[in-house]
């Protein structure tokens, strides 16, 4: 009884690490530099939507809905890739990151993408373009319970067993992701195909590029995912991270000269207003390019 009185308990931590002294595994060892290099151009990126942002306002004196909606998207798009990054720099030290900002910033990825897809649905459908009845409260409900799905499978692929997995999209809930992406895509099709086929030249014309764009963006991620098969399993999240987030930005950069330039989308759809103090946005039934009716 005596020797067990005297006997001392000891705690102890074993660290072990990877080649190069980093808790980063091979087939992970490239996403913090991928990660870093993206937000970096991301960041390049912002700063020109703010100037061009500014440069509207002063000129017209307000912004349209559209380029609100794609600010409130770079800026969740921002948040999430700064949240990553601190999270994967203290995983490169510690082995497990900051789990709150890993968290976080996957759902306002996901949100971002939400809003994005809402605003290239709804741009489809003939807003700003053609006179069209757009109910603000039923898109909010949609898109409130989509968000809420989305957050959901999200927390679930970051649950799921990492063992087997190269990526987020390896697990069920992962592919059910993909698969609400294409259901979206399909939405997109539909509606873009009804707006096209009661649409004047003009807008046919602009709503064809337009489809094109974004069905890089809806099928984009499902075909990445195929993809990156061919690849050894050690390049696949690499690659795939960083295509992803390219695909992100392009798609942010694609809608900010939309939406932000002198161009054919801007003579067609009511973002065309008045330059003299006081003009007043047209609305798309004042559109030269917009059906009569007698």
């Amino acid at each position: 009884s005596g020797a067990l009185q005297d006997s001392v308990k000891f705690e102890y931590e074993i660290s072990q690490l990877n080649q190069g002294q980093s808790h980063f595994s091979v087939e992970t060892r490239w996403t913090l530099p991928s990660n870093i290099l993206s937000l970096l151009c991301f960041v390049l990126f912002c700063g020109i939507f703010a100037k061009r942002c500014l440069a509207e306002m002063s000129s017209v004196g307000r912004l349209h809905t559209v380029i609100c909606a794609l600010a409130a998207v770079i800026a969740m798009q921002l948040l999430a890739q700064s949240l990553h990054a601190v999270h994967l720099w203290r995983y490169s030290y510690n082995g497990s990151g900051i789990k709150i900002f890993e968290a976080t910033a996957e759902i306002m990825f996901i949100l971002s993408q939400l809003v994005q897809s809402t605003l290239l649905i709804l741009i489809g459908y003939g807003y700003t373009l053609m006179p069209v009845d757009v109910q603000p409260g039923t898109v909010l409900l949609i898109f409130s319970i989509s968000a809420v799905i989305h957050i959901i499978l999200v927390l679930l692929t970051k649950a799921e067993d990492s063992a087997d997995k190269f990526h987020d999209y390896d697990g069920l809930a992962g592919k059910m992701l993909l698969g609400f992406r294409l259901a979206a895509f399909v939405i997109f099709l539909w509606c873009l195909k009804s707006t096209i086929r009661g649409a004047p030249f003009r807008i046919r014309n602009l709503l064809t590029k337009f489809g094109f764009i974004g069905t890089l963006y809806f099928v984009g991620p499902p075909c990445l995912v195929l993809l990156v098969l061919v690849f050894a399993p050690y390049w696949r999240p690499p690659l795939l991270n960083t295509s992803l987030m390219f695909l992100q930005i392009g798609t942010a950069w694609w809608l900010h000269s939309l939406f932000l330039s002198r161009g054919e989308y801007f003579k067609v759809s009511e973002l065309n207003s008045s330059s003299l103090p006081g003009g007043t946005p047209r609305s798309p039934r004042d559109s030269p390019y917009s059906p009569k009716r007698d």
